[in-house]
């Protein structure tokens, strides 16, 4: 998780005249009977989170199951922690999904590459 809250560290920086109108990051608990809204509180302040447009998203176990499953996350217990996979899910303005990238073996630099190419090359930052 350290990678991908890393990542999205350098989409916030990389971003930050866009986000919020053209880009929105969320970040999905997948251990809601842990990550309570103040655990996520925390950990977004740790990532230097903007709370308008970094948005970390917890609920009831079912919610969450829902919403993993419809990204391709598993999740399960395993000698007392949760075990899981990893997905970057990318879905353009219009709900789609358009990228959904298992495991986290890329870099900042190849995410935020594919979200500029995404975004139609539209949100260069201004100088």
């Amino acid at each position: 998780m350290l990678r991908i809250a890393n990542n999205f560290g350098v989409l916030q920086r990389r971003f930050k005249d866009q986000l919020g109108r053209d880009l929105v990051l969320l970040t999905v608990t997948f251990d809601p009977q842990r990550d309570s809204p103040e655990v996520l509180a925390h950990y977004a302040q740790t990532w230097k989170a903007d709370p308008n447009t970094w948005h970390f998203l917890t609920g009831p176990v079912p919610d969450v199951r829902r919403v993993t499953t419809m990204f391709g996350v598993d999740f399960f217990p395993d000698e007392g922690l949760m075990n899981h996979s990893l997905h970057t899910a990318l879905i353009d303005r219009h709900g789609k999904l358009v990228a959904n990238i298992e495991g986290n073996q890329f870099t900042a630099d190849q995410l935020t590459d594919l979200v500029d190419t995404i975004l139609g090359r539209q949100l260069k930052p201004r100088s």
